[in-house]
């Protein structure tokens, strides 16, 4: 059981310890890995008064949100591998925790099989009120999004995501500025992927080319 295999390895804190998560698509490893950090988030929790444990907690909505995407067979497909590291003392008190990842899907960014969609920020920006702040539309004017507004099966919102996503960068230390900044240049992708060129010229419409610049500060 997977509290079990937590519990085992929490319990054996005198030497390093390592869970393997895999499985094949669907098969629930970021279902897994999130109950793995909220099991040892609590415990440590018992004993530890800092705010340690709910930032190791709140990364998981930023991880799935820039890394993960509704595909064929998941509706919530991790497009990434992580190694997560987390340190406790002596005393079973959560210290601190690193989070690595590699194999991003890139490819994904700018095509997407049919029925499948970017990753989930994307979406999430486009549901909320700011995306006008960043000269955005809808989902089905952009071509690095299919053309077209595919839903996630699971019927979560993508409006409710957002919020979850902002509460848990704010939570993490990003500042109002950090968090802008990275919204304009999620912006400036869905901008990019719209220029059209003919025979080497662009041929958009001037205020494509100015909202980029005004993204990118250019």
């Amino acid at each position: 059981h997977i509290y079990q295999i937590a519990n085992n390895t929490f319990n054996n804190f005198h030497t390093n310890q390592t869970i393997l998560v895999s499985g094949e698509s669907g098969a629930g490893k970021t279902h897994a890995t999130r109950s793995l950090m909220k099991y040892f988030a609590y415990i440590s929790s018992k004993s530890n008064t800092s705010h340690i444990e709910d930032k190791v907690i709140q990364s998981n909505p930023i991880l799935e949100a820039f890394g993960n995407a509704k595909t064929m067979r998941n509706d919530n497909s991790s497009r990434f591998g992580k190694f997560i590291k987390l340190q406790f003392n002596n005393s079973n008190v959560l210290l601190g925790s690193q989070i690595d990842t590699y194999l991003l899907e890139k490819i994904r960014v700018v095509r997407q099989s049919s029925k499948e969609r970017n990753f989930h920020i994307f979406y999430q920006l486009l549901s909320n009120e700011l995306k006008y702040k960043y000269f955005l539309k809808d989902a089905t004017d952009y071509k690095y999004l299919n053309y077209k507004f595919i839903y996630r099966d699971d019927l979560v919102e993508d409006s409710d995501e957002f919020l979850l996503t902002l509460s848990a960068m704010r939570t993490m230390g990003f500042s109002e500025i950090e968090i802008d900044i990275i919204f304009s240049i999620i912006s400036s992708i869905l901008h990019i992927g719209n220029i059209k060129f003919e025979d080497g010229q662009i041929i958009n419409t001037q205020q494509t080319i100015d909202n980029i610049i005004k993204l990118l500060n250019i």
